[in-house]
């Protein structure tokens, strides 16, 4: 477990290759040197811990979007659709592209990118 928070809380620096092990904290690295148990976890469940990663990782900024929404940044478009409560963040204040999240009663979706018009032609 030890081995697996800093990969699924995006503080491990993922190399390109997702078949690497990623560089840790020497804290880490330490107690890999000295656990078996998670040396051959690492091995055996790295793809899916860089997953969980990166999963983790989205909803953060999901959730970031939505909280910041929620207390008023101006720089963030709301609109409701059919579906829920949409989010759009621009990249820039001069950016025609940047990240929607969509809101229901039950599920704050991971975001992804679109163009300002494509927000706008949400119903």
């Amino acid at each position: 477990m030890e081995v697996a928070f800093p990969i699924a809380a995006g503080r491990a620096v993922r190399p390109e290759n997702p078949q690497e092990r990623p560089e840790f904290s020497g804290e880490v690295e330490n107690h890999l040197r000295i656990c078996e148990c998670c040396r051959e976890g690492l091995e055996e469940n790295l793809a899916l811990w860089y997953k969980m990663g990166e999963s983790a990782y989205e909803t953060g900024i999901a959730f970031d979007m939505l909280n910041r929404s929620e207390r008023g940044d101006d720089s963030i478009l709301r609109k409701w659709i059919s579906s829920g409560l949409a989010l759009f963040e621009p990249y820039s204040s001069e950016s025609f592209r940047g990240l929607y999240v969509l809101v229901t009663r039950k599920w704050v979706f991971d975001p992804e990118e679109k163009t300002l018009e494509e927000f706008h032609q949400l119903k």
